[in-house]
């Protein structure tokens, strides 16, 4: 069991954001090892479980094999435990993450704000010092805990495009290509919730800073009788900040809503190109045999395969069998 906080956590590479979050991430390199692999592993038996009940399908109930259904059967419950266990020590790795991550920020940041002392508000607003635990130390957790899904997710797609191009190219194509677009549509989705985002943050650390201010001198604004006015101020304030994060809660289904869609509108496409797929290189779960058409056109008609009218059956004079 990992211990949090650390005893030292060392210096931090500041010349920029993305520096910084690498310094964070190999800080924790077996964690974020850990939530890789248990990440792949978790995704991939989820993709795996398509091919492994359509398999089970063309082996076992087409082809009317109770063995090899059994046996593809018992391939699905293995992949659904592997699954599970997987799902749960991605999640704990995913956490324990997070929390690194988050009580690294915390402890250079304070070891920081200790060292410069009284130089601090020189240098730097309350307000910002505030965001940094009440908002970065969040995201900076988020960036940790992605790291195990964004792997399972890039490793999962590979192995479907490789199944799907082993068994309809045409549909592994199709893959192919929407994936770089639907990362694309999603990049320019983003963008504009950043920018709210960080304009939430402003507000949020101005609002911060003014709230200090007014703690630092309650006891002249008790002498001066100017509690009404600051007061009004700060709830001017702390309604710009509330209206910066309802834009901020309103944008953020605008993300999540295509990449629930884009997937749905790429399938019928897929499935479609298998469908005018030639008979003989379909799966035997996709295939429609004549003889077999034509048999339950007959049975429709009362007729049996053989030619002879089924018992009880009735024509369309009233004639029975």
């Amino acid at each position: 069991m990992r211990e949090l906080p650390v005893p030292d956590p060392g210096e931090p590479d500041h010349r920029s954001a993305a520096r910084y979050l690498w310094w964070v991430a190999r800080s924790q390199l077996r964690g974020m090892i850990a939530g890789a692999l248990t990440g792949i592993i978790w995704m991939v038996a989820q993709a795996l479980m398509p091919a492994v009940i359509g398999r089970a399908i063309d082996a076992g109930v087409t082809a009317r094999d109770g063995t090899a259904l059994a046996l593809w059967t018992c391939g699905l419950f293995g992949l659904g435990v592997i699954q599970a266990v997987a799902g749960v020590a991605r999640h704990r790795n995913s956490v324990l993450n997070w929390a690194g991550g988050a009580f690294l920020t915390v402890q250079v940041t304070v070891r920081k704000a200790v060292q410069l002392g009284a130089a601090l508000p020189k240098r730097l607003a309350a307000g910002e010092v505030v965001s940094i635990g009440v908002s970065d130390v969040v995201q900076v957790g988020s960036a940790m805990d992605i790291c195990g899904r964004g792997s399972g997710s890039v490793v999962a797609i590979i192995v479907v495009v490789v199944i799907m191009l082993t068994t309809y190219a045409t549909a592994g194509l199709v893959t192919i290509a929407a994936v770089p677009v639907i990362a694309a549509a999603m990049a320019l989705l983003v963008r504009p919730l950043h920018h709210r985002q960080q304009a939430q943050r402003e507000r949020q650390a101005h609002l911060a800073t003014r709230a200090s201010d007014i703690v630092a001198g309650l006891r002249v604004l008790r002498g001066i009788g100017g509690e009404d006015l600051f007061a009004a101020r700060y709830t001017a304030g702390s309604r710009d900040v509330m209206q910066a994060g309802i834009r901020v809660g309103l944008r953020r289904p605008a993300v999540r809503r295509p990449a629930v869609r884009r997937p749905a509108a790429r399938r019928p496409a897929v499935r479609g190109g298998a469908r005018r797929r030639p008979a003989r290189h379909r799966p035997a779960s996709l295939r429609r045999d004549r003889g077999d058409g034509r048999a339950r056109g007959a049975c429709g008609r009362g007729i049996r395969p053989g030619g002879a009218p089924w018992p009880g059956h009735r024509d369309r004079g009233g004639r029975g069998a």
